[in-house]
C-alpha cells in the first residue's frame, strides 16, 4: 500500500494523512485509494507521519460476516515529537441487520428488526490486551472495539473523545496518550487503533451494483509537541483528560487553517 504524508508547517504544527480503504462487499473486488494535502502557512517546525494499516491488501474479498485484517497505526516519520489522533468513518448503508450466533430465543440468521434501516454495516475489532468497545454488540447494531490506553495502569494506547454521525456515515474519534518520539526506533510508533473489520451480517440483496462499494475512511492528524502551553505533559503516559486537552487545541487549529 501507497503511504501519503501531509504536513502543516506553523509555530505549532499540525499534520494529517488520510488512507482510506474503499471495500467492494459479496464476490467483487476491494481496492484502496489515498489522498494528499498540504498547506504551507508558516515554515517554523513541521510534523510529519504516517498511517500503517499492517497487512490489510489490495483485492480481497468479503461477504456479510465476513472479516479483513486492518489495524491502522501512525508512525512519527518526522523531526519533532508529535501527539497523534485519528479519525475513523465508518459508512452506513439501509440493510436488514441478522443475528450472528443464537442469543436466547433469537436465532442465528434470524432477523433482528422486521425492516430494512440506515445503520453501520462494519464492525471494528480490537485483539489488544487492553481491548475496549464504545457500544456493545447485543444487538450488532453499532460495535467499535479499539486498544485502549489506561494511564492509571501506565498501559499506552487510544483515548476515545467523540463522535459525529450523519445520514451516511459515523466518525469516530481517538487520541493517543503517548507522546511520538522523533528520531527514535521504539518510541516513535502508536499500537494499533483496532486489528480487522468486520462485515455485518444482512440480507446480502439488499445491497447491489454500486451500493456494495463502500469505504472506510482512516485520517490521522498530528500536532507538535513543543510550546502547546498546556501542563502536565511531562507524563510519559498522558491521562484520558489531558489527550482531550490536546484534541481541543487541534480542532482550534484546524478552525483556524
Amino acid at each position: 500500500m501507497r503511504m501519503k504524508k501531509q504536513k502543516y508547517l506553523l509555530p505549532v504544527a499540525a499534520a494529517v494523512t488520510a488512507a482510506a480503504a474503499l471495500i467492494t462487499v459479496f464476490m467483487t473486488m476491494s481496492y484502496l485509494t489515498d489522498t494528499e494535502v498540504a498547506d504551507n502557512i508558516i515554515t517554523i517546525g513541521s510534523v510529519d507521519l504516517k498511517i500503517d494499516e499492517g497487512s490489510f491488501e489490495d483485492s480481497k474479498i468479503i461477504a456479510a460476516g465476513g472479516s479483513l485484517p486492518k489495524a491502522p497505526s501512525i508512525e512519527n516519520t518526522g523531526t519533532n515529537d508529535e501527539y497523534v489522533f485519528f479519525e475513523v468513518t465508518v459508512p452506513k448503508k439501509e440493510v436488514t441487520l441478522l443475528y450472528e450466533e443464537d442469543e436466547g430465543e433469537h436465532k442465528t440468521g434470524q432477523k433482528i428488526h422486521s425492516e430494512a434501516s440506515v445503520v453501520e454495516i462494519f464492525k471494528m475489532i480490537a485483539n489488544g490486551e487492553n481491548k475496549a468497545d464504545i457500544t456493545p454488540n447485543a444487538p450488532p447494531e453499532i460495535v467499535f472495539g479499539y486498544n485502549k490506553g489506561d494511564a492509571s495502569e501506565s498501559k499506552e494506547g487510544w483515548v476515545y473523545l467523540e463522535n459525529e454521525t450523519d445520514t451516511d456515515s459515523d466518525k469516530y474519534y481517538f487520541g493517543y496518550n503517548k507522546k511520538l518520539a522523533a528520531n527514535s526506533s521504539t518510541d516513535n510508533k502508536t499500537v494499533t487503533l483496532f486489528d480487522k473489520v468486520t462485515l455485518k451480517s444482512f440480507i446480502e440483496q439488499e445491497l447491489s451494483g454500486d451500493g456494495a462499494n463502500v469505504q472506510i475512511g482512516v485520517n490521522a492528524i498530528g500536532i507538535q509537541a513543543d510550546e502547546l502551553g498546556v501542563s502536565g505533559l511531562d507524563s510519559s503516559i498522558l491521562t484520558d483528560a489531558k489527550v482531550r486537552e490536546l484534541f481541543d487545541i487541534v480542532k482550534r487549529k484546524q478552525g483556524a487553517a
